[in-house]
């Protein structure tokens, strides 16, 4: 036989009627900050109260999201590498551009390089000092490090004036 429903809240030493899932409504609205106060999140060193499965909200959004409740920072060429087009000869930067149609992209010490900069240094090396890089191919968005050769200032000037004649 079927156990009679509780006419009062089931919370100790609450005598108000009974409206849904054993509470009154008062403790109905406040379940879960009820459920809060059984403890703190476990993940690691967070003092947030436990909204679900031992974790604060946070933490159990990550864990819903991502699967762990810990969050990692993406490597720059996690970073870098999706925001380029490499669907023709240029390797076209889909990310932010300066005013001048260079790409633009947080390097990993913060501040923000130029994303043929960051590529040319990750496939073939370090810029030589003193030189910059000239596009072969006239497009500033590209980021291909075969379009890319270090000249001088003067060479990559002259360069760019034989191409506006």
């Amino acid at each position: 036989m079927a156990q009679p429903r509780a006419s009062v809240c089931g919370i100790a030493g609450c005598a108000r009627p009974h409206h849904a899932l054993g509470m009154c409504s008062t403790h109905y609205g406040q379940r879960y900050l009820l459920t809060a106060q059984a403890g703190v999140c476990s993940a690691g060193d967070c003092s947030r109260p436990v909204l679900a499965k031992a974790l604060c909200g946070l933490h159990y959004s990550r864990v819903r999201l991502t699967g762990s409740p810990h969050r990692r920072r993406l490597t720059p060429d996690e970073r870098f590498w999706p925001k380029v087009d490499r669907g023709g000869a240029c390797w076209l930067w889909t990310g932010a551009l300066y005013v001048n149609g260079y790409g633009a992209f947080r390097g990993p010490d913060g501040r923000t390089i130029r994303a043929h900069r960051f590529a040319y240094e990750r496939v073939v090396g370090p810029i030589p000092e003193g030189l910059d890089l000239d596009h072969l191919c006239r497009v500033r968005a590209c980021v291909n490090p075969a379009h890319l050769e270090p000249v001088t200032r003067a060479e990559n000037l002259r360069r760019a004036r034989q191409v506006t004649r």
